[in-house]
């Protein structure tokens, strides 16, 4: 993934979430016996952006 900082520092004291959302099907594997059932699945993802000040202590 690509995250473009530019737009960040337009808003340097606005708290953001990061959202990412994927997924996979697989259409076929090289083996002779084919499986019962082929491998599919997704997966969402958030990230909290948090900007700590010089002036407060930044959270472990």
């Amino acid at each position: 993934a690509f995250l473009w900082l530019p737009s960040l520092y337009q808003r340097p004291l606005d708290q953001f979430v990061l959202q990412s959302h994927a997924w996979f099907n697989v259409s076929s594997l090289p083996y002779a016996v084919p499986p019962l059932s082929l491998p599919r699945g997704e997966a969402q993802v958030w990230t909290q952006l948090l900007r700590a000040l010089e002036e407060r202590a930044i959270p472990i």
